[in-house]
């Protein structure tokens, strides 16, 4: 792995692309297509945690890329650089690919299936 480090605007497309492990295709298209700023020249940390969220929807769920344009995204952006990194633990996202809905809420243990 090559240094990685983030410079006092933020981590480079580069550095994002080398902690993701995606392609610069990969991380072209979704910037292009589902970052509420497309013209971002570089990534906070908190943006870091917004695109990770992307890549787990596309490997792990298999939601497919133009599939995630019909979900509000700008949630998972605004949420992320509304909290602080050391309280993510404390929320979980519910995503409804029937409806492409996405629902971020703080887990309080008692989260029911509606």
């Amino acid at each position: 792995m090559s240094n990685i480090s983030q410079t006092s605007r933020g981590y480079k497309p580069h550095v994002v692309r080398e902690l993701l492990g995606v392609s610069k295709e990969k991380l072209r298209y979704w910037k292009a297509n589902l970052d509420p700023k497309p013209t971002r020249s570089y990534f906070s940390a908190n943006d870091l945690f917004a695109y990770r969220i992307i890549q787990a929807c596309v490997e792990d769920l298999r939601i497919l890329p133009n599939e995630l344009k019909d979900f509000e995204l700008s949630k998972v952006f605004d949420f992320c650089q509304s909290h602080d990194f050391t309280t993510f633990n404390r929320y979980f996202i519910k995503i409804d690919t029937e409806t492409s809905t996405l629902l971020i809420a703080e887990d309080t243990g008692n989260v029911s299936n509606r």
